[in-house]
């Protein structure tokens, strides 16, 4: 069906690699990315980090990260996965653990659905094979028929074909893998560069909640949470999903002590969690004493 993840099993087979060098140009052109342009962002933002600077490089930064997301799609292509889904089975919860995320689902996915297709693919090749032996006997009598149906029946087989989509998968996901590196230096700066709005400070409480907003300023919190500045930790906020919440009306709603923010959703990065966790681990840096610890200062943990 459409929209539904699909592996081309047969493309693993051949060791001829699909040609993306077009699709890789458009992507180009598309997503409005321009390494040169790039530069002078994030060299006048090095220099001056003004708002002005900042804001214009997290744009350069979200454009970049849109070109990778692209080349992304097309490096799952490579190795014979299309209509792939974005946010795979899990959510990444720190943008400095995308890449071994990437890893982790192309191992998953050698392991169960690649080797799952060439066991149906054999299961498929001894049936047919098996159900026209009568057809083959009668072309090729009974010595040459038993040759062709001990061959498809070997076991040896299946372990030929797993070992040459094995390679081919291997040797193609090192396009995908290199592209989720860049992807991720690029998530590790965008989600501290995401807008944070103070809306509402109680220096008497240790809990500060964080209220992702989608559509701007003038749009819907989506998802909520708080942070414990005194342990770390991170509870997600259900009372905010009995409600639709917005920047005028988030203060009217919200009866709970502690401090109170907005982060502005970017709509280039897919996984929530991502801002969410890096928002928290800004306030969790500044906030939390630890006058006599000299070590790098723990994640903020969600529950």
């Amino acid at each position: 069906l459409i929209g539904d993840e699909h592996l081309d099993i047969d493309s693993l087979f051949s060791d001829f690699e699909p040609d993306m060098s077009k699709l890789e140009k458009l992507a180009l052109q598309q997503s409005g990315y321009n390494a040169n342009i790039f530069k002078i962002m994030e060299s006048h933002y090095r220099a001056d980090p003004s708002e002005e600077n900042k804001e214009a490089y997290a744009q350069a930064l979200s454009t970049k990260l849109c070109y990778l997301s692209v080349l992304e799609d097309l490096g799952w292509r490579r190795v014979g996965v299309t209509f792939r889904n974005m946010k795979g089975d899990e959510d990444v919860t720190y943008a400095d653990t995308y890449a071994a995320s990437v890893q982790k689902r192309l191992d998953q996915f050698m392991d169960s659905q690649v080797i799952s297709a060439i066991e149906t693919r054999c299961d498929d090749l001894r049936i047919g094979f098996t159900q026209g032996a009568t057809l083959l006997l009668s072309f090729n009598g009974a010595a040459q028929t038993e040759n062709a149906l001990n061959l498809i029946l070997d076991e040896d087989i299946q372990a030929k074909m797993t070992e040459t989509a094995r390679r081919n998968f291997e040797k193609r996901s090192e396009f995908l893998k290199d592209v989720a590196a860049k992807k991720q230096n690029v998530l590790m700066e965008l989600v501290e560069l995401n807008p944070l709005i103070t809306l509402r400070t109680d220096a008497s409480s240790p809990i500060h909640y964080i209220y992702l907003m989608f559509g701007g300023e003038g749009g819907q919190v989506a998802i909520g949470a708080s942070l414990n500045i005194e342990t770390g930790d991170i509870q997600p906020d259900n009372y905010l999903y009995d409600k639709e919440w917005t920047k005028e009306n988030i203060l009217n709603f919200h009866e709970a002590v502690g401090t109170i923010y907005l982060l502005m959703h970017n709509d280039e990065i897919s996984d929530f969690w991502m801002e969410m966790t890096a928002a928290f681990n800004r306030i969790y840096a500044h906030r939390k004493v630890q006058p006599t610890i000299q070590h790098e200062q723990p994640r903020a943990q969600p529950r």
